[in-house]
């Protein structure tokens, strides 16, 4: 499993293991891929007792907030009813005036670009990264002027690289900890730790000497320590820093999939512009749109959906561990403490419920009301 989460091609392997064994594929000695649909539905269910497995002990590492890699679920829980409110819908909505400042930004640079050959897909990295810091922090990273980033990126990357093949040989992780006194830490995932905690850090005290009238995220998470000192400024920095580590990186990779598609499919882009200026037109779209605009729009919808089904922005298993007295799945038997491993690459190509053409970027098939109930759970 390390070996293939080291490579670049696990989860083209594990859709390979499941259209040759089926529904359930043993992946180690007690590990299972899981690609049953009634057992994704039970693992996931609120309420369940599915514990996180081992692969989230170096995400989280030493950090004592962190609501990905928290394993306790009384911890987990008293940690989402902390933040729930900043996360909450109606505080997404009002993050959205921070939202429109880089996209006028990221249009305007793009215009500026006309005649030119450019690499969109690290044109949106830089766009996601610059918005995940003005969304956080009222302070974009500059990435969008400069037309480049300053390293960032590439350490981000290296980070998320070493997470993901040491979540799968833990050993590693132990060891280079016991020769770090000696030999520093030798595996990039530490990246994280340092130089993200510092920014997300320095923006902290300074926000707490100036203040401001922002109504960022760093704001509402502030609001929320006056009333609950337990999320002390430790977990606001941790918090703010996942935010910019993995939020940056998922929402490049859903906007690449999202316009690369659009785009490869001449057909679904004459659709997508004829439905864009006619909306225009009629004064359902304003500039930017508005959320709730996009909301209204079915077919837009339909091509993000489809996107993020052919291309999750994660292609590795999120581990659970089966709890007494053990679940039946696909006609098989799996005891208590056997981990449990759902992948979105897999889930998603499920023919049952996407019909035969699963490789297929096809939005119309959200729009088929009779199956967009099954294809959304």
């Amino acid at each position: 499993m390390a070996k293939q989460a080291y490579g670049d091609s696990f989860h083209r392997t594990n859709i390979a293991l499941h259209e040759k064994h089926g529904k359930l594929v043993r992946t180690g000695p007690n590990e299972v891929s899981v690609a049953d649909l009634g057992l994704v539905k039970k693992i996931f269910a609120a309420g369940n007792k599915y514990q996180k497995g081992p692969f989230y002990i170096s995400w989280k590492g030493k950090r004592k907030f962190d609501l990905f890699g928290e394993r306790d679920e009384k911890e987990h829980s008293a940690m989402r009813r902390l933040v729930s409110r900043v996360y909450s819908m109606d505080s997404m909505r009002d993050l959205e005036i921070y939202a429109e400042k880089t996209i006028a930004q990221f249009v305007a640079r793009l215009g500026e670009l006309q005649g030119q050959k450019v690499d969109m897909g690290s044109w949106f990295q830089l766009f996601a990264f610059d918005t995940i810091g003005e969304l956080s922090f009222s302070h974009p990273y500059g990435f969008l002027d400069m037309g480049r980033d300053d390293g960032t990126l590439e350490s981000i990357t290296q980070a998320l690289w070493s997470l993901a093949w040491t979540s799968y040989a833990q050993w590693v992780i132990k060891l280079n900890h016991w020769i770090a006194p000696v030999f520093g830490f030798q595996l990039s995932m530490h990246i994280r730790n340092g130089k993200f905690a510092e920014f997300a850090a320095r923006e902290i005290e300074d926000r707490e000497k100036r203040g401001n009238n922002h109504r960022d995220m760093l704001a509402k998470l502030l609001e929320t320590q006056a009333t609950k000192p337990e999320l002390d400024n430790t977990a606001i920095y941790g918090i703010l820093n996942s935010n910019v580590f993995a939020g940056s990186d998922t929402t490049a990779i859903a906007l690449r999939g999202v316009f690369y598609n659009i785009l490869a499919h001449p057909d679904i882009k004459k659709r997508f512009l004829d439905e864009l200026w006619h909306r225009r037109k009629s004064g359902h779209l304003s500039d930017p749109i508005k959320l709730y605009e996009t909301e209204k729009w079915p077919y837009l919808q339909a091509l993000i959906y489809e996107a993020l089904r052919l291309h999750p922005a994660s292609g590795m298993g999120f581990t659970r561990i089966v709890p007494v007295p053990g679940v039946e799945a696909d006609g098989h038997f799996l005891p208590p403490g056997t981990i449990v491993a759902p992948n979105g690459w897999v889930i998603h190509r499920n023919k049952e419920v996407f019909g035969d053409d699963v490789e297929e970027y096809r939005p119309e098939r959200w729009l088929d009301e009779s199956k967009k109930g099954d294809m959304r759970t």
